[in-house]
C-alpha cells in the first residue's frame, strides 16, 4: 500500500473512532462538555481548517484511485472478451485466468472505496459539528430568553404590587394628603397605565419569542437524534 493511501486509512480510522464516540450514549453534562469543546475550542477550529486542506488532497486520490480502477476494469474486460475469441477459434494461446490483473483491480477497487469512504466521514463529521454549533446557540439563546422572561414577569408582578398598595393605602390617608388636583391624578393613573401596558406587551413579546425558540430547539435537537442514528445505522451496516 502507498503512503497516500496509508495516510487515508489511518485518517478514515481515526474518524470512525471519533464518530462512534460522539455517537456513544453518556451523561448529559459529558456530553454538554464535549459539544462545547468541539464547538467553541481553538483546537478543533485548527483541525477544521486542515482538514478542509486534507479533503481537497483525498478527493484528488479518491480521483486517480477511480481512473485507475476504471481503466483496469476496462483492460480486464477487453482482455476477456479477446480470449473468449481466440477460445472459440482454437487457440489456447492467451490465458485469461491471470491473478496478477486481478490483485491489482483488487488493489485499486480497495483503494477507491477506502478514500470514497474517508471523504464521506469526514463531510459526515463537519455536518455534525455544524448541527451541533447550532444547538448550542439556541440552547444559550433559550437560556437568555428565559432569564429575561423571568426579570420582566417579576418586574411586573412589581409593579402592580405597588399599585394595589397605594390604591389600598388611599382612603387612610389624610384630608391634605389624599387633596390631589384632578389632572395630576389622571396624570399618575395614565403614566401606571402605559407603564403596565408597556411591561406586559414586552413580556409577551418575549414570551413569544421564547415560545419560537424553544420550537427551534426542539426541531434542532430532534434533527440531531435523526442524523446521530442514521450515521450510527451507518457504522452499523458497514460493520
Amino acid at each position: 500500500m502507498s503512503i497516500p493511501n496509508r495516510l487515508a486509512l489511518i485518517l478514515l480510522i481515526t474518524e470512525i473512532i471519533v464518530f462512534l464516540i460522539l455517537v456513544l450514549p453518556m451523561p448529559r453534562s459529558v456530553r454538554k462538555t464535549i459539544t462545547k469543546f468541539i464547538t467553541q475550542s481553538w483546537i478543533v477550529t485548527k483541525l477544521v481548517t486542515a482538514f478542509r486542506w486534507t479533503f481537497i488532497f483525498l478527493a484528488l486520490l479518491f480521483i486517480d484511485s477511480f481512473t485507475r480502477q476504471y481503466k483496469m476494469t476496462k483492460e480486464r474486460a477487453e482482455v476477456i472478451e479477446e480470449g473468449h475469441y481466440h477460445h472459440q477459434h482454437g487457440n489456447l494461446g492467451i490465458i485469461t485466468g491471470d491473478l496478477d490483473p486481478r490483485a491489482k483491480l483488487y488493489y485499486a477497487q480497495r483503494n477507491m472505496y477506502m478514500v470514497g469512504f474517508a471523504l464521506f466521514m469526514m463531510v459526515v463529521l463537519d455536518r455534525y459539528r455544524a448541527v451541533l454549533l447550532e444547538l448550542v446557540q439556541s440552547e444559550e439563546q433559550v437560556a437568555e430568553l428565559t432569564v429575561q422572561y423571568a426579570s420582566h414577569k417579576r418586574q411586573l408582578r412589581t409593579l402592580l404590587d405597588e399599585r394595589g398598595d397605594a390604591a389600598a393605602a388611599a382612603p387612610t390617608m389624610p384630608a391634605a394628603v389624599t387633596a390631589v388636583p384632578d389632572d395630576v391624578e389622571e396624570l399618575v393613573r395614565k403614566r401606571v397605565a402605559e407603564e403596565t401596558k408597556k411591561v406586559k406587551e414586552q413580556a409577551d413579546a418575549n414570551f413569544a419569542q421564547y415560545l419560537e425558540l424553544s420550537d427551534r430547539y426542539n426541531e434542532l435537537e430532534g434533527k440531531f437524534d435523526r442524523l446521530r442514528e442514521k450515521r450510527a445505522g451507518v457504522i452499523v451496516q458497514d460493520e
